[in-house]
């Protein structure tokens, strides 16, 4: 078995965001549920939100049992302190900014701006 450094996983999400590097299947779930679970923390929902919401919220990023929910959250909060995260949000929303600019389109709400990240990126 291959192993993968956590620096190996973020550099492979990094270039995914910046130059739109593919990913496998796999790695774009696990990117979009962290991705998903960070930004819903970020707005200021607590732990146990996020955990719900990404237990009621729809595959492929929701759906999960509770046990993995919380693995998730609590991986966005031992990456917290890296810096990790707010890098790529920042990378994220520096991208859909020169969107909104180039396009005009203004985007409401969080879910808009996940959704357009989502399909912008892949």
């Amino acid at each position: 078995m291959k192993l993968v450094l956590k620096e190996d996983k973020i550099s492979k999400y990094r270039d995914h965001i910046e130059k739109g590097s593919s990913l496998t299947v796999k790695e774009k779930e696990v990117f979009d549920r962290y991705f998903f679970a960070f930004s819903q923390l970020l707005d200021g929902l607590s732990e146990r939100q996020v955990v719900e919401l990404l237990m009621m919220y729809p595959t492929p990023i929701g759906g999960l049992s509770q046990s993995m929910a919380y693995n998730v959250v609590n991986g966005c909060n031992a990456d917290c302190g890296t810096g990790i995260w707010e890098n790529l949000y920042f990378v994220a929303l520096h991208r859909l900014r020169g969107q909104v600019v180039a396009t005009g389109k203004v985007f409401f709400s969080v879910v808009d701006v996940q959704t357009n990240l989502r399909y912008s990126t892949c």
